[in-house]
């Protein structure tokens, strides 16, 4: 460069790639910072000893000591259904009418029957006076013809035949007593037979046996049903259980009259131990016990499974923690323990509990906060725990 030139002024650029490595590296700190060093709020419990009720926890179905499948004693066709699953109907009501018309036809046919019988007891009666007119004036005449043979003013022929026909008529007497009798016989087989059509007349209406509900219809307008084929089943609500299944080795623990809380699917219903079954089965080892419920879910259905907690006894000296508290990772259960503000996941082991919370196996020390679970959640997070759960 001579004295004369000017010095080269240009700005120098600074490079994209360099721009491009600082806003990463920058990102880069900031994420690592906020992920790692930047408190997030999350909602957590605490590891305590609280007083718990042990429970006896298992499966149930719904149940009811008093259903029946109303069905007709008659075969027939249906004509009309008046009710549908879902309905109450009340002891007495028409539930089902098949078609009467040949039962009804049997009525009328065995009363017809009846008074034809009964007018042939009273033709026999007829016949029986008229017999035993004829047979008391044999008798006389035969009376007569000895008097006269004592005397000699008759003959032995005509005693005879005297004797002959009083004979005769004595048999026709008995003969025309028992017609009666047979006609009266008869009189009392019509009259049964009446008494069967009319019964059979009155199966083809069907009412319902008992008030309660109905929980299915198994049959339609214009099915022939044969006679024991289920049209109906019915349910009185009164009489509805939890068949609860346990363990054997819990039968020497439960009693009648122990509290019980059912779970239906979130839905929580109280009640009490309503009786034991004596039966364990053989292949599970399990026994059942039926419950009875203070009220019932706001929808139910017979075998609706339900989880039964009968509480026990109570335990002080147990450390335990809030059911939601528990998060399964690969299939691990465990706990998001917060240490010197950061969290990890611990796995633990329970062992029951209650309803609400679970007996902690692996040791914790007591306070110990748990996070809450939450798919967010990661090894080493630093969190700002509010105790949110018991």
């Amino acid at each position: 460069m001579t004295a004369l030139q000017k010095p080269d002024r240009r700005r120098r650029r600074i490079s994209p790639i360099l721009l491009v490595s600082v806003i990463c590296t920058a990102t880069a700190i900031g994420f690592v910072g906020y992920r790692y060093f930047y408190p997030k709020a999350v909602e957590a419990g605490v590891v305590s000893v609280v007083p718990l009720v042990t429970e006896a926890v298992g499966p149930a179905t719904l149940d009811a000591l008093t259903m029946t499948s109303v069905a007709s004693r008659v075969a027939g066709r249906i004509t009309e259904i008046n009710v549908d699953e879902g309905d109450h109907v009340r002891a007495g009501e028409v539930l089902v009418r098949l078609v009467d018309s040949d039962t009804r036809a049997a009525v009328l046919e065995a009363a017809a029957q009846l008074r034809a019988g009964q007018n042939a007891v009273n033709a026999a009666k007829a016949d029986l006076v008229s017999v035993r007119a004829v047979s008391d004036n044999a008798a006389r005449l035969y009376k007569r013809q000895q008097q006269l043979m004592t005397t000699g003013a008759t003959t032995q022929t005509a005693l005879d035949n005297a004797e002959a026909d009083a004979s005769q008529a004595a048999a026709e007497l008995d003969k025309a007593t028992a017609a009666i009798a047979q006609a009266e016989g008869n009189v009392d087989a019509y009259r049964a037979a009446l008494d069967v059509a009319n019964a059979n007349l009155s199966e083809t209406v069907i009412r319902a046996p008992f008030d309660g509900v109905v929980v299915s219809r198994d049959q339609s307008v214009g099915a022939v049903v044969t006679a024991g084929v289920g049209i109906i089943q019915i349910v009185d609500p009164a009489s509805l259980v939890l068949s609860a299944r346990f363990d054997e080795s819990l039968i020497a623990r439960l009693d009648p009259g122990m509290t019980v809380t059912a779970d239906f699917n979130g839905e929580h219903v109280s009640g009490s131990v309503l009786r034991i079954n004596r039966f364990v089965d053989t292949e599970t080892r399990e026994f059942s016990a039926d419950v009875k419920l203070d009220s019932l879910p706001k929808n139910w259905a017979i075998d609706q499974r339900a989880r039964v907690h009968i509480a026990m006894s109570e335990q002080t000296t147990l450390k335990s923690v809030d059911k939601e508290l528990i998060d399964r990772r690969r299939d691990t259960a465990g706990l998001w323990l917060v240490e010197h503000g950061r969290i990890h996941f611990t796995p633990i082991t329970f062992a029951g509990g209650s309803l609400t919370r679970a007996v902690l196996i692996t040791p914790v020390a007591d306070g110990t906060l748990a996070v809450k679970p939450d798919r967010r959640l990661f090894a080493y997070m630093p969190v700002k725990p509010k105790e949110s759960v018991q």
